[in-house]
């Protein structure tokens, strides 16, 4: 529901560039074109400088000391080139872990975290000196946030989520307005058009088929069909799907999150997900689940609705597993059953890469891919 309430918001307030853009990349991947769309126009904008704040000034509900750490963040963004969207997701995320405060305290989910960021003790983020210090903790953010694939393609609180993972990866969605308003506020250099819930490029989605069912791994690279197989005390219960690192996950069918844990499950590796679709006009029970995700790559939690085509992760290289793809199985009144045909009695093709039509997938070359056989 999210993930629709945002794409509505961004139909509402898209320029005409970026519908013509959507219809562009439609024709494209019906002509077989599983590429990237031309980036809109505030991704080609240049990264917007911060004006002073001074005096008692209010913004959105923010005092001026939380203000000059706002400056400090798209200070840092603006030296490092990230563009108004990418600035505004550094607000909206320290926004999100510290009500925009350099906290010198962390909380009972990590008690050495520090800083605007709240960023932990691990090595990833500097010194204390550097997590306390707002400009330095920001670059060490915007760094980490560029390392994320595809991040100017995704909603802004999984970009935040992808870049330090949040336990509810919708965290930040409730802080994006004020972030939005700051961040025109204090721009000297000019305001952007709109900054929109990703306005470098339509949101990445799957179109489903007339069946309502769409293709888990669109634009994929190799399928193993090797449901089935005998494996060292077991026999593989679903199918694998190698993609690059980072290549968007989609949910089959509508349904609700039953399962999101990133912990071994049933015998499956971390991380793992089980989607209900619901009972078939058969009475039967039928489910979904995605195995390897990293945990900054699980876009989802328990109890959530979603629909056909909408991204829940992102292909990860986690646990038993030998190479960046999918594990992906069905299960019918919670029994594991071959994916394949029965995916083909929902109009989807699993073998075929093109199976699904694709908006905005991410492009090959800025991903890693490890080509070899997994769980």
């Amino acid at each position: 529901m999210r993930r629709l309430l945002f794409l509505v918001a961004l139909v509402l307030a898209a320029p005409v560039l970026l519908f013509g853009a959507v219809i562009g990349l439609i024709l494209m991947t019906m002509a077989g074109d599983l590429g990237q769309g031309e980036p809109g126009p505030d991704c080609e904008a240049p990264a917007l400088s911060p004006t002073s704040v001074t005096g008692d000034i209010t913004i959105a509900g923010y005092g001026p000391e939380q203000l000059t750490n706002a400056s400090e963040i798209m200070r840092a963004g603006a030296d490092l080139g990230i563009s108004a969207y990418g600035q505004t997701v550094g607000v909206m995320t320290a926004m999100g872990e510290s009500n925009l405060q350099v906290l010198d305290r962390g909380d009972a989910a990590g008690p050495d975290s520090r800083g605007l960021f709240q960023q932990r003790d691990n090595g990833a983020w500097g010194t204390y000196q550097d997590r306390m210090d707002p400009y330095t903790s920001a670059t060490n953010f915007f760094e980490a946030l560029q390392q994320v694939p595809g991040w100017e393609e995704l909603e802004p609180t999984i970009a935040a989520h992808r870049t330090q993972r949040n336990r509810d990866p919708y965290h930040y969605s409730d802080y994006w307005p004020e972030a939005v308003q700051i961040v025109e506020a204090l721009s000297a250099n000019g305001t952007p058009s709109s900054i929109g819930p990703s306005p470098c490029a339509p949101l990445y989605s799957g179109v489903a088929t007339d069946s309502g069912w769409a293709h888990p791994v669109p634009g994929f690279t190799t399928y193993w069909g090797n449901y089935g197989t005998a494996r060292e005390g077991y026999t593989h219960a679903g199918e694998d799907l190698a993609a690059p690192a980072g290549q968007p996950i989609l949910a089959v069918a509508a349904g609700t999150v039953s399962h999101a844990s990133c912990q071994p499950w049933q015998g499956r590796s971390a991380c793992n997900v089980l989607i209900d679709h619901g009972v078939d006009e058969q009475g039967r029970e039928i489910q979904s689940l995605y195995v390897h995700m990293y945990p900054e790559g699980v876009d989802v939690i328990e109890g959530q609705a979603v629909t056909a085509g909408e991204e829940i992760g992102a292909v990860g290289n986690n646990g038993q597993s030998t190479g960046y793809h999918l594990h992906f199985e069905i299960w019918i009144d919670g029994e594991p059953v071959d994916p394949e045909p029965f995916m083909a009695s929902m109009h989807i093709d699993l073998t075929d890469p093109s199976a699904t039509e694709v908006v905005n997938a991410l492009p090959e070359d800025t991903l890693e891919f490890i080509p070899e056989d997994g769980n």
